[in-house]
C-alpha cells in the first residue's frame, strides 16, 4: 500500500524536472525491495528517467536561465540546500542520475545481465565520488564488487578491489 502511495505521489508533482528527480529516488528504492505487487515496471521507468537526466545534464549550461524557466525547481533547491540554487542545481541532477544508474544496476543484476549491472553500479559510484557523496560511493563500489563475484571473477581480483576500497575508506 505504501509503495503504491509513493508512486501516486509522484504523479502529484506538477513540475516535470522535480518529478524526474524524485522518480529516480523512488524507483531506485523499489528495485531494492521487490515490486511484484505494483502496477508499474521500475526498470522501464528508470530507463526513461535515465534518458531524461542525461538530457537535463546537457541542458543546464546556464543554471540561472534554467531555473528562471523552472520556478518550482528553484523553490525545491532553496529548501534542499543552504547554497544558492544555481550552485545546487547540477549537483541534484547528477545525484539523481546516480540513483537512477544504481537502480538500473539492480535491474540488470536481477535479469542476470551481470556485465551491464557492474557497469551501471560503477558509473553510479563514479558520480557519487565526484559529488563527494561517500556513503553512496561505497554502496556503488560494494555493489560493483559483489557483481564481480557473481560473474566468477578471480578471488584475488575481488580481494584486491575490496582492499583498495578499504584503503580509500580509511583515508576519509
Amino acid at each position: 500500500v505504501e509503495l503504491n502511495m509513493a508512486l501516486s505521489l509522484l504523479d502529484e508533482i506538477s513540475y516535470e524536472v522535480l518529478r524526474i528527480i524524485a522518480g529516480a529516488h523512488v524507483y531506485y528504492r523499489l528495485t531494492n525491495i521487490g515490486t511484484s505487487c505494483l502496477n508499474t515496471d521500475p526498470c522501464r521507468e528508470l530507463e526513461l528517467i535515465n534518458q531524461h537526466l542525461k538530457k537535463l545534464e546537457n541542458q543546464v549550461l546556464n543554471p540561472r536561465e534554467f531555473l528562471d524557466s523552472h520556478p518550482g525547481l528553484e523553490e525545491y533547491l532553496r529548501w534542499y540546500s543552504v547554497s544558492k540554487p544555481e550552485e545546487t542545481l547540477n549537483r541534484v541532477i547528477k545525484s539523481a542520475h546516480g540513483f537512477a544508474l544504481s537502480g538500473l544496476g539492480n535491474c540488470a543484476k536481477n535479469k542476470g545481465e551481470l556485465n551491464k549491472a557492474e557497469e551501471y553500479s560503477s558509473k553510479a559510484a563514479e558520480i557519487a565520488h565526484e559529488l563527494r557523496e561517500w556513503v553512496n560511493y561505497l554502496i556503488g563500489k560494494v555493489h560493483a564488487i559483489g557483481i564481480m563475484v557473481l560473474r566468477g571473477e578471480s578471488l584475488e581480483k575481488v580481494v584486491n578491489e575490496f582492499e583498495e576500497l578499504w584503503g580509500e575508506t580509511l583515508q576519509r
